[in-house]
């Protein structure tokens, strides 16, 4: 039982890594992975503004995809283990 916890423990840390990781790469990216050039518009009684969002950079694309793909990961070894 001890070593069964042992061996999940070690993942576990690392998937709260790779978590974190994605949110503070997600803190810095636009808000569009693709380019917008923003608008805003007057429905009268509600106004709609959305800034412009220059893209992600494919190496911030690639970042985000490899984070994600390792937490799939490790989420499916968890899932196995437990």
């Amino acid at each position: 039982m001890a070593e069964a916890m042992r061996e999940t423990q070690q993942p576990e840390a690392e998937l709260a890594r790779v978590r974190a990781d994605l949110t503070a790469l997600w803190r810095t990216l636009p808000w569009s992975t693709d380019p917008f050039p923003g608008r805003c518009e007057d429905l009268g009684w509600l106004r709609v503004e959305l800034v412009a969002s220059p893209a992600w950079t494919p190496e911030q694309q690639a970042e985000v995809e490899r984070l994600r793909a390792r937490e799939r990961e490790l989420v499916l070894w968890l899932g196995r283990a437990a």
